[in-house]
């Protein structure tokens, strides 16, 4: 847990609790969702029946209207239970906290209405596997044809997909060819049982073997002009501003599970000593040294997702979304949290030693579930610091983010 946390209010603390609760129910088969690779349909049934999946749905159509800070703190906290599931359930929960800005308020009470009771998960669509996972440089899949679109695409790691009521994807354009823009992307807002929506089960991966990361595909799919999210073109761009549902999300969910793993350090170390010769030992000046740089570095880590986080918490901020500089301090934390959660858990192994190698244990587990954090958009490349460059050395990120606003902030100019 975190050593230092700002007061909360009644409702943040009772969000928590029920991630907490949640994080003890979904540990109990994390080991066997890992070892089977399969997707836990269960604990998304305990999850909305918590109200946990409506974490980010607007408190109009019965959601608690989260921000992002509260989001972040939730999201660690699940994730010390089951990190497939959280990872699964950040991606829903970004879904819909994103879309909480994209769509008109006609798509929202169209999609948002009866959210609760029927229980609607959202998943996204992003990376194809011809154009090596860039978003910003997606193959032509989706052409206009008169009043509605047909799309044509498989997109990979779509976690959550086996649960999904609606898919959020980006598509590049077929048929505009509209001259300035960064990416010519668009994108929609797609119904399960839309014909030629098909999920295939294919996940099976080193880490975060629960989270459902499957292939979606899109086989002549027939959609209304509704179904576009945003102004087509502007896609990336659009989303681009509120794309820290993203990041925060995830950030929090490693540093989840490295802080699991330094809890699992911490246990090893004090049960060897206290079991040496009945006496009660103080460990070794290396393993204080250990476990004092490793809680240094994930409170540092936490520190500054939980600021930037914070800094985008007001209402004010919510609604115009990411500014250049703001999307370049976000893709630092997440770079700097997924990089830390990686040095933490692999620390947190050596203490173990050969213990920790074992698949009997979580810690063998939450080594290779630390692995994928780096692979989220923006890569834990060159490009994620990038961002940082570009700002700091005054360039411009994304011309078109000043023509991208919310349909909201649209109709306030």
């Amino acid at each position: 847990m975190p050593m230092f946390t700002p007061a909360l209010s009644t409702e943040q603390r009772q969000i928590l609790k029920i991630a907490e609760e949640l994080a003890a129910e979904f540990g109990k088969n994390a080991a066997a969702l890992d070892r089977e690779g399969r997707f836990p349909l269960e604990h998304y049934d305990q999850a909305h029946e918590a109200g946990y999946l409506r974490l980010t749905l607007p408190r109009e159509f019965g959601g608690w209207g989260a921000d992002p800070y509260t989001f972040c703190l939730a999201q660690e906290r699940l994730a010390q239970g089951c990190a497939g599931t959280a990872l699964a359930m950040c991606m829903h929960l970004a879904c819909q906290g994103l879309l909480s800005f994209l769509l008109t308020p006609e798509q929202q009470r169209a999609i948002f209405s009866d959210a609760v009771e029927r229980r609607i998960s959202f998943a996204g669509g992003g990376t194809e596997e011809e154009t090596g996972g860039t978003w910003t440089e997606l193959a032509p899949s989706a052409r206009r044809e008169g009043d509605h679109f047909i799309l044509n695409t498989t997109k990979r790691f779509c976690s959550g997909a086996q649960r999904a009521d609606y898919f959020y994807c980006f598509l590049g354009m077929a048929d505009e060819n509209r001259e300035g823009l960064i990416a010519n992307v668009s994108t929609f807002l797609v119904p399960r049982e839309t014909p030629g929506v098909e999920v295939v089960p294919v996940w099976d991966s080193m880490g975060m073997r629960a989270s459902g990361s499957d292939n979606l595909i899109l086989r002549d799919v027939t959609v209304p002009e509704s179904a576009l999210v945003g102004r087509p073109g502007l896609g990336f761009s659009q989303a681009s501003r509120w794309v820290y549902w993203f990041l925060f999300g995830e950030s929090a969910t490693y540093l989840g599970v490295a802080q699991s793993a330094l809890e699992l350090a911490v246990q090893h170390i004090r049960s060897r000593h206290a079991k040496h010769a009945g006496t009660k030992l103080a460990p070794g000046f290396d393993r204080q040294l250990a476990i004092g740089e490793m809680t240094a570095r994930l409170e540092t880590a936490r520190a500054f997702v939980h600021q930037e986080a914070m800094g985008l918490s007001t209402p004010e901020r919510m609604r115009r979304g990411y500014t250049q500089k703001s999307m370049a301090r976000a893709a630092m934390a997440k770079y700097v949290a997924t990089q830390t959660a990686i040095w933490v858990t692999d620390e947190a192994l050596q203490i173990l030693g050969g213990f920790g190698f074992l698949k009997e244990g979580a810690m063998e587990r939450h080594y290779r579930d630390v692995r994928a954090g780096p692979f989220h958009p923006p890569r834990n490349s060159p490009s994620a610091l990038a961002l940082a460059g570009h700002h700091r050395l005054g360039l411009n990120l994304d011309p078109n983010m000043q023509q991208s606003a919310s349909p909201a902030a649209r109709a306030a100019a």
